[in-house]
């Protein structure tokens, strides 16, 4: 008979095994459209298919609702991307409804949606030979749209009905009601400042790392932060080693692929503190965006951005605190949430 420590090894490797597979489902059609000169669309079937994901451990309802709504918002994204007050809505209004859905514990899942959309309205993605705005948000909302649809079923196929779920954290109606409200007004506002204000280059990973970091706990928020900027730290000393290698152009998305199913793999198959995640998702994500010879560039705005969003977090959690306390001792008897 089997121990306890052999049986858990064996249905670690499985999981191992059946991520490996979904991921390279998930792969093959960006590898086909960077071949064929299409690397910008092969980026946000990228973004879309890891919305899914992620969200198919939860549910594959879910996977599917978001799916639909990232690729509804990918075309208005790019169609309002000329007006930076129209886009500053969509992520705020993206953001709050994700946050909302904290009431039920899918808020993680759900804040993926605005986290491409900000990403993709701020580095709006290029079609070889196509000028259209029109035809470059339809082809990116359906690639949003259709990576999501894509990774769903290559998970039912893959896992059936015996997909892992992730736990969920519920809230309390006032709970999620304030955190969509903090989200928002946070969000919404770097969002404007970023888009109108003063424009930056890679601006939306400053909206990112806010919306991630944010949480509805305030411990959680300045834990979330600090793990956030230190995984990153780390992340990109990873990046800078491969930039000072001399490897092919097709080598960024062989090491991605690697670095991202790595990622993956320390949340859903072996669990790993969050920094751990960070450390190899920042290599992946800064090396898909560009060619090692720009990586110490985009390194440098990498952590900037990153830090800037930390401090604003934990700003945000400690004032959050401060109210809690005050209306603590205002109302000692009153059921007040972090």
């Amino acid at each position: 008979m089997s121990s306890p420590t052999a049986r858990s090894k064996s249905t670690t490797a499985q999981k191992a095994l059946l991520l490996g597979m979904i991921f390279i489902a998930l792969m093959i059609p960006p590898a086909v459209l960077t071949m064929v000169g299409q690397a910008g669309v092969s980026f946000t079937w990228v973004y879309g298919g890891i919305v899914a994901l992620i969200a198919s451990f939860y549910s594959a309802r879910l996977s599917i609702v978001l799916s639909a709504i990232a690729g509804v918002a990918g075309v208005i994204a790019i169609l309002v991307e000329p007006w930076p007050l129209a886009g500053a809505v969509v992520i705020t209004l993206l953001t709050a409804g994700a946050a909302l859905a904290s009431r039920r514990g899918l808020h993680n899942a759900a804040l993926l949606v605005p986290i491409v959309i900000s990403l993709i309205i701020t580095a709006p993605p290029t079609i070889t030979g196509v000028d259209s705005s029109v035809v470059i948000a339809l082809v990116t909302g359906v690639s949003l749209c259709a990576s999501g649809l894509w990774v769903t079923l290559a998970v039912r196929l893959v896992l059936g009905s015996g997909a892992p779920r992730l736990p969920r954290s519920e809230h309390s109606l006032t709970a999620s009601i304030t955190y969509a409200a903090v989200m928002a007004v946070v969000v919404g506002t770097s969002a404007y400042i970023v888009l109108a204000l003063y424009p930056i280059d890679r601006g939306g990973w400053l909206i990112l790392a806010l919306i991630v970091t944010l949480q509805p706990s305030s411990a959680d928020t300045i834990t979330k932060a600090l793990q956030r900027l230190g995984g990153t730290v780390i992340g990109l000393a990873v990046t800078l080693a491969v930039a000072l290698v001399d490897l092919p152009p097709w080598s960024n998305l062989l090491i991605t692929s690697v670095l991202l199913y790595l990622a993956l793999a320390s949340r859903f198959v072996l669990p790993q503190p969050y920094w751990v995640y960070v450390t190899l998702l920042t290599p992946a994500v800064l090396l898909m965006n560009t060619q090692a010879a720009d990586a110490f560039d985009l390194a440098s705005k990498r952590l900037e951005l990153t830090a800037v969003a930390a401090l604003v977090a934990i700003v945000v959690a400690l004032i959050g605190k401060a109210v809690v306390l005050y209306l603590h001792r205002a109302h000692p008897t009153a059921q007040i949430a972090d």
